[in-house]
């Protein structure tokens, strides 16, 4: 038995809709950070003993996938885009150099190095969109380019039907502040425990005692 708390499939890339994106975020150009966010960039990746560089001045170019899988962003897409053409654009609102989820990150996001990040951003998605409604051929080939992917393929919730969220029961203060009440509708409440009872792997081959 499984206890289910999230379960996605891989991205699905389209290289049609990477190079339109692509090209637009180099017509239009890395976002343009000041001379205090450098200098912010740059202390703390000294305090993280990261080299220090500051912000990234250009564009990333664009490359093709790694033979083997070497990780990748976290995203909410992924199961999105089994079921349309799908494309993603990086920009630069923390740092190079530091661990994701970390402090660091954080607190460069929350600044003007995140606010020209978002806003370089959402210039890049509405040129792309912009290009999409103005050339259809554009987007007929990504659509082409997803229909050849995924022939033969059908997606299915890796999650199984019935799966509830993994919840956890507020303080009862905070249910009586905020007017809600306990269980949520739909939910069983508490939730069943359930026991693995398999075994994962194996423990190796039947080897004698060692005397």
């Amino acid at each position: 038995m499984h206890k289910f708390h999230s379960a996605t499939w891989n991205l699905l890339a389209n290289k049609a809709g990477a190079e339109l994106v692509y090209d637009n975020m180099r017509r239009i150009g890395a976002p343009q950070f000041t001379e205090d966010d450098h200098a912010l960039a740059k202390a703390i990746q000294k305090s993280l003993g990261k080299p220090e560089t500051g912000m990234p001045t250009t564009i990333t170019p664009l490359a093709p996938p790694a033979a083997n899988y070497t990780g990748g962003l976290a995203t909410d897409a992924a199961d999105v885009s089994w079921q349309a053409p799908t494309a993603t654009l990086l920009a630069a609102a923390y740092p190079p150099g530091l661990p994701n989820h970390n402090w660091g990150v954080t607190a460069t996001a929350a600044t003007h190095i995140g606010h020209e990040a978002m806003l370089s951003a959402a210039r890049y998605m509405a040129a792309s969109a912009v290009d999409l409604i103005e050339q259809p051929d554009l987007l007929q080939g990504m659509k082409d380019e997803f229909k050849e992917r995924t022939s033969g393929v059908t997606w299915k919730s890796m999650i199984p039907d019935g799966t509830q969220p993994p919840l956890y029961e507020p303080p009862a203060e905070f249910l009586k502040a905020t007017g809600q009440s306990w269980p949520p509708p739909g939910v069983t409440w508490p939730i069943p425990q359930i026991v693995a009872q398999e075994q994962l792997g194996t423990t190796g081959p039947a080897l004698p005692p060692v005397t």
